[in-house]
């Protein structure tokens, strides 16, 4: 019978076990990584959490920041809680289904063969194949015991009073916005390009102002420069990049921030043990990409061609959104000038993800741009609308 080590404990080896019963399969909780932060995504559970926890927070009447640290902690001990639960539930099941389960530190001893090293215990295991099923991690060069990743800041159970982040990815405004909700005096330190990560310039400057409105002090075009590391906190020098021609009479005059901690984005790493193992296939991404914000930022993709034609509405001509929810915000799409199927969307409102959802609906269906107006009891908008309000 094959044998098979499946390194990482997850779903997707319980999976993977279901699927393959004819094998041996001895799954490793790997300990090689468990000082390495992981890379946060915010589809992760606890970063949702927090998502809607802040948006409660932010919400209530006091703004005491006591509060606001016992409720963060209180969020933080229960999640790891629940997840201590779940991988238990994990390891039960893939006992039922036969499974040898280890831990430790792995090491290979040749090419079949791997040594897991556990406190006392010592189990060397040959194999037919592995697979690598370890996930991420956020690659850093600022060790220190005030410098964070995201995945240790929202993995603490410490609410700090202030941070700096170094911005690199549009996840920085996500987890800046989220700590700014709960009280936290957050500074976004962002270079030249970062915010042409948003492409269209409407939404960029909404959703600066959206962060200018949570109280979060945005310096653009800086780079740190050093970082002075004081008993308590740090301080964070700046060097501004150089000016452009059209630049020449902006002037930002703040040089340094102190604050508790700094928060950086290293790369994306993959956790590996230096060797060629067989890796899982990450799960396919949807078109739909969400920047949760407290106005979520929604763009879908498909099909897009150079020729497309670009057309923007706001709220008031989608029938939909005007009946459901009689708010103000916009929509760019792109479309098939022939077909007039939409290629591509942008949305920046309370309701984002709601209209998102359809327009992924209606790009699946290859439906024309018109079914957005389309206020007839057989439209889709119109059946979707039924559908919420029986809810």
């Amino acid at each position: 019978m094959k044998k098979t080590i499946i390194f990482g404990v997850n779903e997707r080896a319980v999976q993977y076990v279901l699927n393959h019963q004819d094998e041996d399969i001895a799954v490793v909780d790997v300990k090689n990584f468990l000082r390495r932060p992981k890379y946060v995504f915010f589809k992760d559970d606890i970063t949702q959490l927090f998502y809607h926890s802040a948006q409660v927070r932010k919400s209530l009447m006091s703004h005491s920041f006591k509060e606001s640290q016992d409720f963060f902690r209180q969020i933080s001990s229960s999640h790891h809680e629940k997840e201590k639960e779940l991988k238990q539930l994990l390891l039960n099941q893939l006992k039922r289904l036969n499974v040898d389960i280890y831990r430790g530190h792995v090491s290979f001893n040749g090419e079949n063969q791997v040594t897991l090293r556990y406190l006392d215990n010592v189990d060397v295991l040959s194999y037919d194949q592995a697979f690598l099923n370890a996930g991420y991690y956020e690659k850093h060069d600022r060790e220190h015991a005030f410098v964070f990743t995201l995945d240790e800041l929202i993995h603490g159970e410490h609410l700090y009073e202030s941070i700096i982040i170094e911005a690199k990815t549009l996840r920085s405004l996500e987890i800046a916005e989220m700590f700014a909700h709960f009280g936290t005096k957050v500074t976004l330190v962002c270079d030249r390009k970062f915010f042409n990560q948003i492409e269209h310039l409407m939404f960029r400057d909404a959703i600066k102002l959206s962060l200018i409105d949570a109280n979060i002090t945005i310096l653009e075009k800086k780079e740190i420069d050093s970082i002075d590391y004081h008993d308590t906190n740090l301080t964070v020098h700046l060097k501004s990049q150089s000016q452009l021609a059209f630049e020449i009479m902006e002037n930002d005059s703040v040089d340094s921030v102190t604050a508790d901690i700094l928060v950086v984005e290293g790369k994306l790493t993959r956790n590996s043990f230096d060797k060629e193992l067989e890796i899982f296939d990450d799960l396919a991404e949807s078109t739909m990409k969400i920047l949760y914000l407290s106005k979520p930022f929604v763009t879908l993709e498909k099909n897009k061609h150079v020729n497309d034609r670009v057309v923007r509405l706001d709220a008031s001509q989608i029938p939909y959104f005007v009946l459901r929810y009689e708010e103000e915000g916009g929509l760019e799409v792109s479309v098939n000038p022939e077909s007039n199927q939409i290629t591509s969307a942008s949305i920046y409102t309370h309701q984002a993800i709601d209209i998102g959802q359809c327009i992924e609906l209606m790009m699946n269906q290859s439906l024309s741009l018109d079914t957005i107006k389309d206020v007839s009891p057989d439209s889709i908008f119109s059946v979707l609308l039924k559908v919420k309000e029986s809810v």
